[in-house]
């Protein structure tokens, strides 16, 4: 893992094992941390990066973990690695430790809830002693529904100095905020020895002998790793890509992508925008297809280059287990991802301006254009 991140990770629970809300004496070091460990998604990946480490770091006994805010995707549990799988499992069978109580998801299913069905297993629980939140967004600004339940907690950790500064002017309190970065197992995002994912290897080598010849050099080929919503900005990818490139370039784009929030397949809204903006079409592939955890080097391994000219990110996940795997990565210089990326080791694509989210909306919400 990233050593400067496991650094700041265990400093922080010290400096919260110092500090008492109540009394005078330190809080024990004991720990439960709620989040979706087992939903897949961002916040369960780094939320199982944090509990792998401290359950081999922290003294027995004194760290438990549970599901929470999400329910558990089972496909996504059996695709763990068996030693994550394992260690999960051990951590989520202690009992909970009420001394702090680490809230790991987005705000609005923080304190007892009902509404979002969590009031049975509810966080930060009625005896803790010390109360985190750990959470992020995308936009300039978090949401007015966040700010008081952000300022109820005792410490809030955000990823980044961009989340500081937006949490910061949207109200929430400085005094409690404090940036905690992310970390990624660069261990196992390790591209030594990595071979391709058999099955997406497979649809490259459908898609460069369409044209009925076997002979063809294998294409160059863009990786796109995200949730097909509008935040990702697929519009701008394709209008880039499909602007640049024709059927006559050796490339290959390959969307990593599936349904979020909406009701249609993807392929339609592809044709849809592509039919409207005029642009003609080149080579690329949607690839729907899950994908087990542990098969995530192998879909890295399997390009040449990563791209994701999001609007807003909270941190940039994808874009990280990308540069670890050792791929060029193309992504918007804007929000999360600034924390790690650069023009000494990637290729920030410049924002234009700032645009509304919602053009309405109004909290005014902002992103990159």
């Amino acid at each position: 893992m990233i050593l400067a991140d496991e650094r700041s990770l265990l400093l922080c629970l010290l400096l919260l094992c110092l500090q008492s809300t109540t009394t005078a004496a330190p809080i024990p070091h004991v720990t439960t941390w709620y989040a979706p460990f087992l939903s897949g998604g961002g916040y369960s990946s780094e939320a199982i990066t944090y509990a792998l480490h401290l359950e081999q770091t922290l003294p027995a006994n004194s760290f438990s973990i549970v599901q929470f805010a999400e329910h558990e995707q089972h496909a996504f549990t059996q695709g763990l690695p068996a030693v994550t799988r394992h260690l999960l499992k051990s951590a989520m069978a202690r009992p909970r430790l009420p001394a702090i109580a680490i809230c790991h998801s987005t705000p609005d299913v923080w304190m007892p809830n009902p509404k979002w069905g969590w009031a049975a297993v509810p966080c930060p629980p009625h005896n803790a002693q010390y109360a985190v939140g750990r959470t992020m967004y995308e936009t300039d600004r978090c949401p007015a529904s966040w700010v008081s339940k952000l300022n109820a907690m005792d410490r809030i950790w955000v990823p980044t100095q961009f989340h500081l500064q937006t949490f910061k002017q949207s109200g929430v309190n400085s005094k409690i905020l404090k940036v905690l970065p992310e970390a990624v197992d660069v261990d196992f995002f390790n591209p030594t020895n990595q071979k391709p994912l058999p099955s997406l290897l497979r649809l490259i080598h459908e898609k460069k002998n369409l044209g009925g010849t076997t002979t063809a050099p294998t294409p160059f080929v863009f990786l796109s790793v995200f949730k097909w919503e509008e935040r990702k900005n697929w519009k701008g990818l394709l209008r880039a890509y499909f602007s640049e490139f024709n059927t006559q370039d050796n490339v290959l784009l390959v969307l990593k992508t599936s349904p979020f929030h909406n009701d249609r397949p993807i392929q339609e809204d592809i044709t849809e925008y592509t039919t409207s903006m005029g642009l003609q079409q080149a080579p690329y592939v949607v690839f729907g297809q899950h994908i087990k955890m542990s098969e995530l080097p192998s879909l890295y391994a399997t390009a040449n280059a990563f791209v994701l000219p999001s609007r807003g990110e909270g941190w940039g996940r994808p874009h990280a287990e990308a540069m670890a795997m050792g791929l060029p990565v193309l992504a918007t210089n804007w929000s999360g991802n600034t924390a790690f990326m650069n023009a000494s080791n990637s290729m920030p694509i410049p924002v234009e301006r700032l645009i509304e989210r919602n053009p309405g909306d109004i909290e005014g919400h902002l992103w990159a254009e």
